[in-house]
This record gives structure tokens, sequence and C-alpha cells, in this order.
């Protein structure tokens, strides 16, 4: 029985192999077998698809090869795999096949990612999420008898693109199905207004908007998942999530979490909601036409001086339609259908030429890393600096060199909790090294700066990335623990 298998399995090889050659033959590729003429010199020339060996994430990215038959034999089957530290870059193949002597054979193979657009189109791209990064590749050669020429290496660098930031503000508002007070009480459908603004400096893509609840029984989500792709720096997205507290909803909270999410750049925040379930509630005046509101008036999200500042009119009185009346505001309607309440005593005024400036009380730190510009050392260590500030307080800021903590700081106790900076060296070991910054304001919202850097040999030459996270520093765990 062995041996049958053993000749099905033979006869399964040689059809599998006579198809590649053919398919090759098709590409120009002689793979015929040959016979063993001897060794022959080869002249190798690696280059990439981009100048100076150097590309922006998201952007077309290859690796070139040219091989020369520099000597008098014929060289059979050869090939070449990439062999590098970043996975992405990792073993792709190369194939030229026979090269006769004064022959010269090209093969260029994509090092980004391959995907067909709604055209059946081939588009080969690096990921758009790649930080800034320096990497080696080692192209490693075979050769059907044994005559295979040296392994040669190039140093490539990919600039990161500009992140966007996501600032953003939440107003739940019973402007569905219930009393319209702005107090959501069991038995109304509100909806959530999530006002989103790119404060970074580049552009979102693939963009989500997302509720979930989190609060099991009792809270039916009615619209959940939204699309708002590519927000510009400085622009504005609102969407409307609607929910439903049924009547047999037992708690005194609805807990909700939002997010927003770029699929492409994996820039994301998210953040837990709790929504106050009132016991009762009064019924609002029913009021018409217009309303126009002084410089300086406030707009909350409910009729009390203490519920959340949605924004605040300048440059001039701003006029806008009334709805209702209770205990001493007005309930106004915004742009996007949006419902707030304005104080009656900031309803009556005159003039126009104002504007309602927005409130955004959701905002991750603004987090500023300088490595120096240089991302290859041949230093055990690189020095980093920067700063982090933010609207309501910056908490902490710490550093990863891969998966080990390198560095901490409480902001507790300082002067100026809205602000920090930093200063240290991290340390390296050889090969690509993943550093990694984050400032928070809780453990909700936080900003987070990623780089790679390589560290070099002495003598310039590539070094091995340790492949396990008690060799991150070249230093094995216990030794570390004896210190």
């Amino acid at each position: 029985m062995l041996a049958d298998a053993s000749n099905v399995i033979g006869e399964v090889s040689e059809r599998e192999m006579n198809r590649a050659i053919a398919d090759l033959r098709r590409l120009g590729v002689d793979w015929s077998e040959g016979t063993d003429q001897g060794p022959s010199t080869v002249d190798v020339q690696v280059s990439t698809t981009n100048p100076n060996d150097r590309a922006n994430a998201g952007d077309p990215f290859g690796l070139k090869v040219r091989v020369t038959n520099t000597g008098d034999k014929p060289l059979f089957r050869l090939r070449a795999v990439t062999d590098s530290a970043y996975r992405l870059f990792d073993d792709r193949e190369l194939v030229f096949g026979r090269l006769n002597p004064g022959e010269s054979r090209e093969w260029t193979t994509t090092l980004g990612v391959c995907e067909t657009d709604d055209d059946d189109q081939r588009q080969c791209r690096l990921p758009k999420d790649m930080p800034d990064r320096a990497d080696g590749i080692k192209v490693v050669f075979q050769e059907e008898h044994g005559h295979a020429p040296q392994t040669v290496e190039i140093r490539t660098q990919v600039e990161a693109l500009p992140r966007p930031q996501f600032a953003y503000s939440v107003h739940v508002a019973d402007d569905i199905e219930g009393n319209g007070d702005g107090r959501l009480q069991r038995g109304e459908k509100a909806s959530l207004f999530l006002r989103v603004k790119n404060v970074g400096e580049g552009q979102s893509y693939e963009t989500h908007a997302n509720l979930r609840n989190l609060s099991g029984r009792g809270i039916v989500l009615t619209a959940g998942r939204f699309r708002i792709d590519d927000i510009a720096p400085g622009d504005e997205r609102v969407v409307r999530f609607s929910f439903e507290v049924l009547d047999d909803f037992e708690r005194d909270q609805a807990k909700l979490e939002i997010s927003v999410i770029d699929a492409d750049l994996r820039e994301s925040v998210n953040e837990n909601v709790e929504v106050p379930i009132a016991s009762g509630g009064g019924q609002p005046n029913r009021r018409s036409g217009r309303v126009t509101l002084a410089d300086g008036a406030e707009v909350r999200a409910a009729p009390d001086a203490n519920a959340a500042l949605l924004g605040r009119v300048s440059g001039g009185a701003l006029a806008v339609p009334a709805e209702a009346e209770l205990g001493g505001f007005v309930r106004v309607q915004l742009s996007d259908e949006e419902p707030g309440w304005v104080a009656t005593d900031s309803a009556n005024a005159r003039g126009r030429g104002g504007q309602l400036n927005r409130t955004y009380d959701h905002m991750p730190p603004e987090l500023h890393v300088e490595h120096g510009g240089e991302l290859v050392t041949r230093d055990d260590s690189i020095r980093i600096r920067g700063n982090a500030r933010d609207d309501q307080r910056v908490r902490d800021l710490y550093v990863y060199a891969g998966s080990q903590k390198v560095y901490y700081d409480s902001n507790e106790g300082n002067g100026e909790s809205r602000a920090m900076s930093f200063d240290t060296e991290v340390p390296l070991h050889g090969g690509i090294n993943y550093v990694t910054v984050f400032a928070r304001e809780s453990d909700e919202v936080v900003s987070r700066r990623l780089f790679v850097v390589r560290r070099d040999a002495p003598d310039g030459s590539l070094m091995e990335t340790p492949r396990h996270d008690d060799q991150l520093f070249g230093v094995p765990v216990e030794r570390e623990q004896e210190d």
C-alpha cells in the first residue's frame, strides 16, 4: 500500500511540476533542470521601485533584483527568496530560471499587500497604517546544482501617513418618542448625536462610528452603525444613533459604548457613556416661530444650567427655530435636527451674524514625539523626547520598547495637569525595535505614537532580530531578575 501511495504522490508531483514549468515558460522563464556544468560568477544588482529605496505608507513598493551571468557556465533553476525581520517583506520569491553566460534577467516582486478592486484590477500597495520604520532585506539565492550567488542586502525606509485624531461630543435627546423634556425616561426612544471632528494632521479613510449596548436587557439599539469615511483635517461629521429604553428596564443608568475607528489607519477612540434614566419629568409647553440667541448664549443638552454644554453663540446674535419651553428654558432646533436648550433670558436678543461654536469635550491628548529624524542606529539605545497636551488633563505618559515598558511618568501632583513633557533613552536590541509612546487622559482616552528603529552592528551589517520577548534586549529574563 505504501509503495502504491508513493507512486501516486510521485505522479502528482510530476504533474504539478510540469504545470509550474509551463506557467513559468509563459512568463519567459526557462525552468529546465539542466546538467551541472560547474559554478559561474554572477553579478547581482538589488534595488526597489522607489527612489532612494524610500516609500510612503499606502504607496506601491517593490523589490527589483537583476542577475547577470558574468562567467562561462550556465546556471539552472536560479531563484531567490527574501529574508527580513518584518513579516510583510519576508519570504518574497524571485524566479530567474536558466541563466546562460553573458545573459541578464530581472524579477520584480511587490513588498505590499495585493487586492482586486471593483474594476477587477489588481493593486499592490503598502498598508496605510505602517508607521515610520527602517528595515533590512536579505536576498538569499538558490540554484539547482548548488552554485548560488552570495546573499545580498538592501535597506528600506517607509514614512507613515499623517494621522487623523478624533475629537467628539455626545448628546442624548428624547426626541424620537418621548415627552421632549431633555431627560431620558423608560418607554422613550432617543437619539444619541455623536459629533466627530478631525483635529489631527491627516485625513481619515474607511471610518466607522459604532454604538454598543453594555446594559443588556431593556435597551434596544435601532441604529448603531454608520460609515463616516474620508474626514479631512478640520472637518466634522454628525452621526445620529437611536435606541429605546423599554418599560421594564431596571437600572438607573443606560451604559453604552461609542467608538470611532479608522479601519485603514487603525486609529480609534472609544468611551463608555452612562445615560441617567429619570423616573419622571415635566411636560414642555409647545412653542413655534423663531428666537434670536444672544452673543455668548450657552446651548445645553437639557433645561438645566448644569446640563452638558453643546455649544456657545459667538460673533453676534443667532436666530433658530423654537419648539418648546420648560423651566425657564427654550428648546430650539439646531443643525442636523438636533435639539438644544437655551435660558429664556438669552433667547430674546436682537441682531444677527452669530454662529454656534460646538463644544468637543472628548479629545485624546495631543502627543508630539521626536526621535532625531533617524530610524537607523548602531548604538544600543535611542534618545526620544516630546510632550503631551490636553484640554482636560494628561494623567500619565509611558513608553514601550516591544512588549516591555521602559519609561513611566505620572502627572499627579504637578502644577500643570494639562501638559507633560518627557526625555528618555530607550534601549534597543539588534534588528528592528518597535517603540510606542502613550499619553493618557483616562483609561479610555489615550493617544499613541509608534515608530520602528533598526539597530545595525558596529560594522554596519544587519543584525538578527530576537524572535521572543525574553530576548527582547539580548538579555535573558533570569539575568534581569537577578540584577
